[in-house]
């Protein structure tokens, strides 16, 4: 018997998979794993008829910290109750999928009125009468990420071992799917991440920045730009290497990326220079975020020389000392609504935001460095 399958949308499907990295950034999700979850649940339902059944993942932001806070949310699910269902998170102390998540073990219940383990919240909120439970937990190498659970035998009273093994088997092309996602996830990131500071690259800031600029004019917001260099930074290439060079230029990219504030989108420009996109910051808003920004790098000690001594014979574990040279930053902020003249195609708006974010950069740098300065206006040519 044919079933309707209901999925969660691509782009909230896509937020179930960010795991693993900090600050992965998923766009809007082109893998269409919302249709090949639904049609492996629907093939599940075909071997193995059911009246209902369900896909639920967990939430990878709070994995691994607390299971107390951790939920199950359905994904995809099938049958009379699936569009209440559907979205819906439980906790994963939250009956049999509760179990079969945390024990990573199947679970066959022939009669869920004498089950201690079954928990009718659900049949309560959806008016479902669920009477026989098989499910088997959703791993992907190794790791537990859900589980899929069908409700309700047809054709035969109870679920059997057959079943069981079935279930298990669509499992596990539910995994390959999630895993085939999350490899294209991650070959797509590493294509727009620096390779020294995992910031984003210069390529992704101009693909980002292309987006943005018709975003923040089409919802009539402020978008602003920071422009970062490190002042003398030649000095420590001269003074110790390209090697503890780099090294300087990863930990500042760490500290861009634990300042960043929400919705910043920041990237290593090329050699020493970082900028940052602000979606929806005004001018003022991005230079105090400027200024807390500049205080950090330099009031930070960067242990980036290697030590000259070493604790014991034969020990050959590297370690460091500070770099004795100070490191700071010159920044120059500007925004699209206070210094952009809004004629002209995209593509010159764009150059013109990190144009002037630039050119206020180097007028910092003229005026001593380690100073954040407001870019200047353009002025109004409709002729340009």
């Amino acid at each position: 018997m044919g079933v309707k399958t209901l999925t969660l949308e691509p782009s909230e499907i896509s937020r179930f998979l960010v795991r693993q990295r900090k600050g992965w950034g998923i766009d809007a999700l082109d893998l269409r794993l919302d249709r090949f979850l639904g049609e492996i649940l629907e093939k599940a339902n075909e071997f193995v008829p059911s009246e209902s059944g369900s896909l639920l993942l967990d939430d990878p932001r709070a994995k691994g910290r607390d299971d107390a806070i951790n939920t199950l949310t359905f994904i995809a699910c099938f049958g009379p109750h699936a569009p209440r269902l559907l979205g819906r998170q439980i906790p994963l102390s939250d009956g049999i999928a509760g179990r079969v998540y945390s024990e990573a073990r199947p679970y066959i219940s022939h009669d869920v009125a004498e089950d201690v383990n079954f928990n009718d919240s659900m049949d309560r909120y959806t008016g479902y009468k669920t009477t026989s439970v098989i499910a088997v937990p959703v791993t992907v190498r190794s790791s537990i990420f859900g589980v899929l659970e069908l409700l309700n035998r047809r054709e035969h009273t109870h679920y059997s071992r057959g079943d069981l093994l079935l279930l298990e088997t669509f499992a596990g092309y539910i995994s390959s799917s999630i895993q085939n996602a999350l490899d294209t996830i991650r070959a797509r990131e590493a294509a727009r991440r620096d390779d020294l500071t995992r910031l984003y690259n210069d390529r992704y800031l101009h693909y980002r920045l292309a987006e943005e600029i018709p975003r923040a004019e089409r919802d009539a917001l402020d978008l602003s730009l920071l422009f970062l260099d490190l002042d003398h930074f030649k000095a420590v290439n001269d003074r110790y290497g390209h090697l503890v060079g780099s090294r300087t230029l990863k930990e500042v990219g760490y500290l861009v990326q634990s300042w960043n504030p929400p919705g910043g989108i920041p990237a290593r420009y090329g050699g020493d220079e970082f900028v940052v996109i602000l979606p929806g910051y005004s001018a003022e808003e991005a230079m105090e975020a400027a200024r807390r920004l500049r205080r950090l790098v330099e009031e930070t000690s960067y242990m980036v020389v290697p030590a000259k001594e070493v604790a014991s014979a034969g020990d050959e574990e590297e370690t460091f000392q500070p770099l004795d040279i100070p490191i700071t930053c010159s920044m120059g902020v500007a925004s699209l609504n206070e210094h952009v003249a809004p004629q002209g195609t995209l593509l010159r708006r764009q150059n013109a935001l990190i144009r002037l974010a630039d050119r206020a950069m180097y007028e910092a740098k003229g005026r001593g460095r380690n100073l954040v300065l407001m870019a200047t206006a353009e002025m109004h040519d409709p002729g340009r």
